[in-house]
């Protein structure tokens, strides 16, 4: 008996290959590593007929990356597709399939390296006890830098957990609150750590800025990343601690030169 199965394509867009590298390279240290971790061990991407939000967090850091769209072959499926889930390491599979020349990006006669995305559902017909049609996500990548289609890579897309943190909005919330002031902070080198990818990645600094009620330290890498981290909180005794560690520093030091002490 032939089993007869129809597909439906519910995304297709064509994004730069060097802006969507960055984008996962930035994100994927915010992701949580542990697997059972569901709702949360998953990269996610909010899809809109202009730009990809590419996202991730382990409820200590988040973080965001937009992907602008180069052609969006189907403006109405854009528009109402939502987001793609993809675990961490279907992610990663996507920077080791698809690699650009080395440096040649960055030249005037350089090709633009381009990813076709394409989402298809796939639907399967009731089984014999006439159990409901199965839907079978899955997402497409495919080289198409030049006359002739490159690279593909499928992968399948994770299924979606309503518990998964709604991470634009996460971000939206702290920028909305007033700009706060930290006369000292601290931040776990793990943590700080993750941010670091996403400024190699860009080739930019981390600019931080931090929020009142809660504070939070913002993080944003040129204009195409941004994410959030909560500093350190420290006790009355730790501050006091650390304010005395500071002064001995400056009884260490020798005393500062009157006046302007730059060289000339």
């Amino acid at each position: 008996m032939t089993v007869i199965m129809a597909a439906t394509r519910m995304l297709d867009v064509t994004v730069g290959a060097d802006d969507l590298r960055r984008a996962l390279i930035a994100v994927l240290p915010h992701a949580a590593k542990k697997a059972e971790r569901t709702h949360l061990h998953r990269v996610r991407c909010y899809v809109a007929p202009d730009t990809l939000t590419v996202t991730g967090t382990d409820g200590y850091t988040v973080a965001a990356a937009l992907v602008p769209v180069v052609v969006d072959h189907d403006h109405d499926a854009a528009a109402d597709f939502g987001h793609l889930d993809l675990s961490p390491a279907d992610a990663a599979k996507i920077l080791a399939v698809f690699r650009i020349g080395p440096k040649g990006h960055e030249q005037d006669d350089a090709p633009d390296w381009l990813i076709r995305i394409e989402v298809e559902v796939t639907l399967y017909p009731p089984d014999k006890q006439g159990e409901a049609d199965v839907q079978v996500p899955y997402v497409r990548l495919t080289d198409v830098s030049g006359f002739i289609p490159g690279a593909e890579l499928e992968l399948p897309m994770l299924a979606a957990d309503e518990h998964a943190p709604h991470v634009p909005r996460l971000v939206a919330t702290q920028l909305a609150r007033p700009a706060g002031a930290l006369d000292t902070f601290g931040v776990g080198t793990e943590m700080i750590a993750r941010f670091t990818a996403a400024a190699k990645a860009y080739g930019s600094p981390l600019l931080q800025s931090v929020t009142e009620s809660p504070q939070m330290l913002v993080i944003r890498v040129g204009d195409s990343f941004i994410g959030c981290v909560r500093p350190l909180e420290f006790t009355e005794d730790d501050k006091a601690l650390h304010k005395q560690w500071l002064e001995d520093w400056c009884s260490r030091l020798p005393a500062a030169p009157p006046g302007d002490s730059r060289p000339e």
